[in-house]
């Protein structure tokens, strides 16, 4: 591979769909899912993983130049912490179980969260516990939430990289407030106050 082919591939976007092949919270229709961010996003290298098979060493080379991180609810939130400062988080969530844990995370690293929940029960294969449940989740709905973390990486990263000046997790006024409220998991809040 020349030095050109290393430096366009290491320019490229990437999208990374952590998989999740487990009994329980998987997305049902993952398959069609990925292929549609595939179709939807073709400047992103879009990458669908299960991160359970990656070693340390292989999780930090994946999402360092990871734009767009999306993971249904549970084990591969904790990789929120290896994305590079500002890029965006999407976090799908089954039917009836809302946890603002890999939001605070998020926020707390710099990065922009976006979460999905399925509010359809049609779509549920429930379990035992309902945070347990299967989902065939949407796909339109979850593109859209997609193209915002899209956008907002898209403004972040390029904000961060081009204010050299500007110290890369102290600046709290430098989240977009697309934060997730238990409320109404796509509202929208403003900026935080200063305080004195």
């Amino acid at each position: 591979m020349g030095t050109n082919a290393v430096q366009a591939s290491r320019c490229r976007r990437r999208m990374v769909y952590a998989r999740r092949i487990r009994e329980y919270r998987n997305v049902v229709n993952e398959g069609e899912l990925i292929a549609q961010l595939v179709a939807a996003f073709p400047q992103y290298e879009v990458i669908g993983k299960d991160l359970a098979t990656l070693t340390l060493y292989e999780h930090m080379a994946l999402l360092r130049d990871t734009h767009v991180f999306i993971f249904p609810h549970g084990g591969a939130g904790p990789m929120v912490a290896f994305l590079p400062y500002g890029a965006s988080v999407v976090e799908l969530f089954p039917y009836g179980f809302v946890d603002p844990m890999y939001r605070n995370m998020a926020v707390m690293t710099g990065k922009t969260y976006f979460a999905w929940q399925n509010n359809d029960i049609a779509r549920a294969v429930k379990f035992a516990e309902s945070r347990n449940s299967n989902t065939l989740v949407d796909i339109p709905s979850v593109l859209e939430v997609v193209r915002s973390a899209r956008n907002a990486a898209a403004y972040n990263v390029a904000d961060s990289f081009m204010n050299d000046d500007k110290p890369l997790n102290n600046s709290r006024d430098h989240f977009p407030c697309n934060l997730f409220t238990l409320d109404n998991p796509l509202q929208s809040c403003s900026k935080p106050t200063p305080t004195a």
